[in-house]
């Protein structure tokens, strides 16, 4: 810029001299030093405390525009500035990438203290309510991070409605470029509040001073699916996003936001209907079932209602054991757990099951919907002396009434022989 063009406070403040010449060595010495890109911005930042009423010329990237003979200090609300030499031949300037970037993946993970498997993380996951997801954020510091005095910038995750961020678990890393990885205790802030999880650093150069162009914050923390609130089976999902915002430029406070990364958790639901073994259409109610998973833990009770149906939500693909604790009142329990086994596959959306078991049967599997129905069916007990073979009641039925016709004095005495009874 021509000398004169700023107003007198800022060669002050901006130049250790008051000499004209000696501002132009100094800037000819600083742009082509190792600091070329902090002196830069910092004449920029002094630039824009005095006002910027002086501009030489405004000009959009891409086009081409004549300047005299000079040095020039280009400032951009959206890229770091340059410090330029002009004169006599043409000079291309290109403007740096100066964004910073953000990664989400998921993990899903049996039980709370389980180890997340790095191999497991990926955008997509499928997970039940009595499982853990595990989130990793990777933030990249931008290409100009040197040439900024301070730099603030916040992660900002949204969750959808059905996941629940354990913000307790939160652990924070710096991994240097060489991968070694530091925990940071300190430093940032974190809130979870309507639902959006932020964890900011109000000064990444002052609280993390070893961070440095190319390094990565991890933000790693847990969360739970809610399946009152989840959105079951792929027709939607439950997505949760991540952006980071981030100071724009090292001439201006203006903050900017990064472009989006999502991750989508799938659930599903396994409903039944209970129906009388000699009539399907008798529903069933007061059924009490226990659904457990591959390792046998129980993950859901549920008993049928007054339409013979129950409906446990919010679970994940795999093996599980459905069995009845309390039948229907008038009916024989199942002997044997239904096991049933559902299948899953993200990429194609598919969701299939089958069960084992000569009293359920599948009746409808539903992707876009994510649920798998059974009909289950229950025989009633007989009642009766002459009950059915194996009844327990019928050998103390008939012991009874031995008894009572020799208590009565019938007279036996007329009988001779042996008699066979066949008890069927």
């Amino acid at each position: 810029s021509t000398y004169g063009c700023m107003p007198a406070d800022f060669y002050a403040d901006a130049f250790a001299s008051s000499r004209p010449q000696e501002m132009a060595e100094e800037v000819s010495r600083q742009i082509n030093g190792p600091g070329a890109s902090a002196y830069a911005a910092a004449l920029s930042r002094t630039v824009v405390a005095h006002g910027e009423g002086a501009v030489v010329r405004e000009f959009q990237t891409g086009v081409e525009v004549t300047l005299d003979a000079g040095v020039y200090l280009l400032i951009s609300h959206d890229a770091q500035p340059i410090l330029v030499a002009i004169g006599g031949e043409a000079v291309v300037v290109n403007e740096k990438s100066t964004l910073p970037s953000v990664s989400k993946e998921v993990a899903c993970v049996p039980t709370a203290g389980a180890a997340a498997d790095s191999a497991s993380f990926g955008q997509v996951t499928m997970a039940g309510a009595s499982q853990q997801l595990v989130f990793r954020v990777t933030g990249t510091l931008p290409s100009n991070y040197e040439a900024f005095d301070t730099y603030r910038c916040a992660f900002v995750d949204t969750p959808s409605k059905g996941i629940v961020i354990d913000p307790s678990s939160l652990v924070v890393t710096l991994v240097g470029n060489d991968g070694k990885e530091t925990t940071l205790s300190q430093g940032y802030t974190v809130s979870y509040d309507q639902g959006v999880f932020r964890v900011a650093f109000d000064d990444l150069k002052q609280s993390v001073p070893a961070a440095t162009y190319g390094n990565k914050i991890v933000l790693t923390y847990r969360a739970t699916l809610d399946p009152e609130l989840a959105d079951l089976g792929f027709n939607q999902g439950n997505p949760n996003s991540v952006s980071i915002e981030y100071r724009r430029s090292p001439s201006y406070e203006e903050v900017g936001t990064t472009k989006p990364s999502v991750t989508t958790t799938y659930s599903f639901a396994l409903s039944l209907v209970k129906v009388d073994s000699a009539d399907s259409q008798k529903l069933l109610s007061g059924a009490r079932f226990e659904l457990r998973d591959e390792q046998g833990v129980c993950i859901a009770t549920a008993v049928t209602d007054e339409t013979g149906s129950l409906r446990v939500a919010g679970i994940a693909p795999g093996k599980y054991q459905l069995k009845e604790i309390v039948p229907p009142s008038g009916y024989v329990v199942l002997a044997n757990p239904i096991a049933v086994e559902i299948s899953a596959d993200a990429e194609t959306r598919s969701l299939t099951a089958s069960v084992a078991s000569d009293a359920a049967k599948v009746v409808n599997v539903d992707a876009g919907g994510g649920e798998v129905s059974l009909s289950v069916v229950n025989e009633q007990v007989t009642t009766g002396i002459f009950s059915r073979t194996g009844d327990a009641a019928t050998g103390v039925l008939l012991g009874l009434a031995a008894v009572a016709l020799v208590a009565g004095g019938f007279p036996f005495s007329g009988l001779r022989g042996r008699a066979r009874v066949r008890l069927s």
